[in-house]
């Protein structure tokens, strides 16, 4: 369970943080808001559907040696016989 208490001065530092540095943190918003505008948990083509809701995710889903999101693809894109 999430301590809120612990929580809460973590979120009113990033809220003083955030204005200061929009610029750099803005792609992370536009990747939610994608995410959520594109999103269907009951689409026929789930694989489409997931490719086309994190496509604006850029590094936030893959790193030098991490790719969550193309592990997630190839899982979920991958036809089972």
């Amino acid at each position: 369970m999430i301590d809120l208490e612990k929580l809460k001065p973590i979120i009113e530092g990033y809220k003083e943080y955030l204005p200061n540095h929009w610029k750099d943190e803005k792609y992370k918003w536009e990747a939610i808001q994608y995410f959520q505008d594109h999103w269907d948990i009951d689409a026929k083509n789930f694989c489409e559907m997931f490719k086309t809701a994190t496509e604006k995710t850029f590094n936030l889903l893959a790193s030098g040696y991490a790719y969550p999101r193309g592990m997630i693809v190839n899982f979920a894109c991958t036809k089972t016989k």
